[in-house]
Parts: structure tokens; sequence; C-alpha cells
């Protein structure tokens, strides 16, 4: 079966990236050795355990453990099969067959099958397999058929992650109190069974000896305990709470790593501003004040202060050289606080203006400050709100006038182009973003093609209206940074993406 090359992901230069920040380390060669309990140390909770349908998206993370997708997303950000033992995309993009392993069996005792499949893809609820899902159909006992209302190149990237994920019928559908959900419905294939969690304190499993695949996993035992305090997290860490801890800050790696821990990363995303643009009575509406914008920032300098050389500076939205969203006649909007203050006054602001700088409350305050700062030179003058989660995706979702929010995009195991859907009504998400005439649907488009140089063709396309347009300003590209002791192998933490961790492959030294 070959690769599916998912539309948008391949990172050479975070790969480069990756490969500095962890220096000469290579994964032990030796055998792996079974035994020990792996212990982690997480600074983000998930709300709920259950099945796939129950949960938030931190269960791609944690659920990993106990539940496994369709199929995994490699290196480079390919569909591999993994419970799937093959798929193929029908001739009209219009279904994916799914020839399903053999002999797989769950942690209930009960099979693998055709059926168990179609049941957890009939009730996923959220994302593209739900938005573009006619029918799921079983062909014979190992082949299922995802009928699709049209094709979509992102669905690869849910059927990796929990939307793929699939559970035991048998155990899904017992009834459950919201106390017993975990237990009752948390049965997979995955290489640990779930024991038991306390709400934002930790969460523990115990080897599946019936795994599929033989000899797996190592680690007799996980526990994950959540410390949200960065500060502590780090102390425990250091006093040998855990072999593995899955966040740190850019200072914490730098001196950790000379403390002689391993660190790990990953690219965490583009880190953007994202202006009201669709507003026309915000100053953001004008495009030479989103391009004032993109001059007032001096990226190499924060870069360099705050991310301590780990985080890479960028002026496009994709700022990945070899990806098909990467547009290579783009003029690089540099720092330039003197053309930045005559685009203000060309665009009938020569005083500057007030505006918000909307951002997460966890994010780096002197970050935002910095930002605040290099505005404040320019004559905006910016006042900071920190804004909970409940807050900060209902903003997404019903927009914000006259303000810049601080966010994220990808590097989603999508399609390049679907990093840009967030800016669009498809999510929905980024409201009140400016789009140019005809942006969605080319977005339409080049997410329902299959052919490699139309897709090409419609990404640089996006791209660049994206650029032409300063729909966003591209900052930086963040990274995941993570650590563990010498003590751990093969960890499967920071290999793929940010958001999900395969463990199957995890060991202890002894």
């Amino acid at each position: 079966m070959k690769k599916v090359v998912l539309k948008a992901v391949v990172f050479p230069l975070i790969t480069l990236l990756s490969m500095t920040l962890i220096g000469n380390y290579t994964s032990a060669a030796d055998t792996p050795q079974r035994g020990g309990t792996l212990k982690v140390i997480a600074i983000r909770a998930t709300k709920a355990l259950g099945a796939p349908w129950e949960v938030d998206n931190w269960f791609n993370i944690y659920g990993h453990f106990v539940m496994e997708s369709l199929v995994h997303l490699d290196k480079n950000g390919n569909a591999i099969p993994h419970l799937a033992t093959a798929f193929k995309v029908a001739p009209d993009g219009k279904s994916i067959t799914f020839t399903i392993r053999k002999g797989v069996k769950f942690h209930d005792g009960t099979d693998l099958n055709a059926e168990a499949v179609k049941y957890s893809l009939d009730r996923v609820d959220a994302g593209t397999i739900a938005r573009n899902r006619e029918s799921v159909e079983v062909i014979d006992p190992y082949t299922v058929k995802l009928n699709l209302k049209l094709y979509d190149a992102s669905i690869w990237g849910d059927l990796a992650v929990r939307h793929g994920m699939i559970a035991s019928p048998t155990a899904a559908a017992k009834k459950t109190t919201s106390e017993n959900q975990a237990r009752d419905h948390m049965v997979g294939t995955g290489p640990y069974k779930f024991v038991n969690w306390s709400r934002d304190q930790y969460i523990k499993y115990e080897r599946f000896d019936g795994y599929w695949q033989k000899g797996k996993p190592y680690p007799d035992a996980v526990e994950i305990n959540f410390i949200v305090n960065p500060v502590t997290s780090v102390m425990a860490f250091k006093s040998g709470a855990g072999q593995l801890i899955m966040t740190v800050s850019a200072k914490d790696s730098k001196e950790m790593k000379a403390q002689g821990y391993e660190i790990v990363s990953v690219p965490y995303g583009v880190k953007t501003l994202t202006s009201d643009g669709a507003n026309p009575d915000s100053p953001w509406a004008n495009k030479k004040v989103r391009e004032a914008l993109d001059h007032a920032i001096d990226r190499e300098a924060v870069a360099e202060a705050i991310g301590l050389g780990t985080w890479k500076p960028v002026y496009q939205a994709c700022p990945f050289e070899n990806s098909i969203g990467y547009v290579k006649d783009v003029e690089p909007r540099e720092y330039d606080p003197a053309k930045a203050k005559k685009l203000l006054a060309e665009a009938g602001y020569p005083n500057g203006f007030e505006t918000k700088i909307l951002s997460k409350a966890e994010e780096n305050q002197d970050l935002l400050v910095a930002i605040q700062t290099y505005l404040a030179e320019i004559g905006i003058k910016a006042k900071i709100e920190l804004l909970d989660r409940g807050r900060y995706v209902a903003m997404h979702k019903d927009g914000w006038n006259n303000g810049i929010m601080y966010g994220t995009i990808g590097p989603r195991p999508y399609t390049i182009a679907n990093n840009l859907g967030i800016l669009t009504s498809k999510m929905p998400y980024n409201k009140p973003v400016y789009l140019p005439a005809g942006f969605e649907e080319t977005l339409d488009k080049a997410l329902a093609t299959w052919d490699p140089d139309v897709e090409r063709e419609l990404t640089q396309k996006l791209y660049r209206m994206a650029y032409d347009n300063a729909m966003i300003t591209p900052l930086w590209v963040e990274m995941q940074l993570g650590a563990h002791t010498k003590q751990i192998h093969n960890s499967g933490w920071c290999e793929v993406i940010s958001t999900v961790w395969y463990p199957e492959n995890a060991w202890l030294s002894k």
C-alpha cells in the first residue's frame, strides 16, 4: 500500500530546525527492554475521557495510548496504514475504501472488524469526516467504504487523529455516567488499557498484553501527571517525578540541555497576528494599515530574545520552502518603522490610532508587551487583552472589533490549503479577517482536487492572495519543546506534529 502524500505537510525546513535543537542525539540502537513505568509530566489536561466522539482535541495526544486510528502520519505528514492495512480513493473522489487489519482485539476481547469501524465512523460529529460523510458502508467483514458528499484532502488528517480512532462498539454502547464514562467507554485496540484518572491531576494506563503488535508495548504502565504551572512542572521533572516532560520553555530547554537532558522538538505552528480587516469601520480594513503592521514588528529580535534561537522568523503564511504553498518571489515585509509610519499616513492615520492586542491568557506576556512596544513606536496605541479559553473560542467564532488576534496557523496534518481554511467560513474561525474576492472559491477547489499540478497551482494562488492582501501577519515558527532523561527511548513525543502522539515504541532503560 502506497503512502498517501498529504497536500501540505512536508516540512524540510522544520526538520532542519528540529535536528539543530536535538543536536547529535539519535535514538538508542539497543534492543528495547520490557518493564518499568513511563512517567510523563504534562501542563495541559484533557477535560473528558471516553469514546472519541465524547472528548476534546487533547485526546489526540492522551487517547492514542488506548485507542488507535485507521491511519497514522509519518514524520513527513503522509498518511500510512495502521488499523487499516490499505486504503483507496475512488476515481471520482466520492469514496475511500479501507481494508481492516485482521486478528486485532479490543481490550474487552471483542474483534476489530468492519462493523466496529462503521460504528465509530458513523458517530464522528465534528471535522472533515462529519462534514463530508454521506454514509459508511460495510462491504465485507474486513472492508469498509466511507462514502463522501465531496472529496476533501484534509480528511486524512482527521482519520489520523481522534476522528479516525476506533472504539469497541460493545463498550461504547454501555449506559454509563459522567463519572464512569472513561472506564466504561474508553476501550480500544491500543498498546495500553485505561486504569483510572483524576481530572486535572493524572491519567493511569497499564500494558495491554493482547496488543496486535507482538512484543509491544514495553513499559508495564504509563502515568501522565498534570502540573499546570510551568515552573513547578520543570522542578518536578528535575526532581525525578518523570522521565519525560512534554512542554518546556525555550529558556528552560536551553538550560536543561546544558544539564544533560535530551531536548525534543517539533513545530507548534506559525504564529500570526490577524486583524479584523473585514469590518469596514475598523482601521484594519485598510490594506495599508495591515501592511504597516507587517513592517512594524522586528521578528528577528523577538525570535532571538524570547525564542532564544528556537524560533524561525517568517514573512509569509507558508514559510516552508519545499512545500507547495511557499511563494518564491515574495518580497519580505521586513522590520521598517519608517515605512510603517508612511503607510499609516497614506491610509489616513498620520498620528496612529488606538486598538487592542487579543490573546489567549497563557501566551508569553513578554512577547505581547514586545508587540505592544513595536506598535507604539509607529503611533499605534494597543491595549493587551488576555482571554480565557471560552472567550478566545467565542471571539474567533463571533468576531471582534478594532483589534489584532495573536494566534497560530498549522502545522496541521492536512493540506497546506486547509491551514488557510481557518481564516474562512469553512471552520468557521477568525470571522472578521479580510477575504479577497474568490479566495474561498479557490480554497474549495484546492481541497477538492487530487491532481498534484492543479493542487500546486491553486495553493500557490491562495498564498499569493494572502500575501498580496496582507490578510494576516506571519511572525515566526514556534517550536513545541519537550525534554526527557536518557532512560527513555523512542518516546514518540515530538516526532510527528505537536498534537499527535504515537507511544507504542517507547521503552525504558533499566
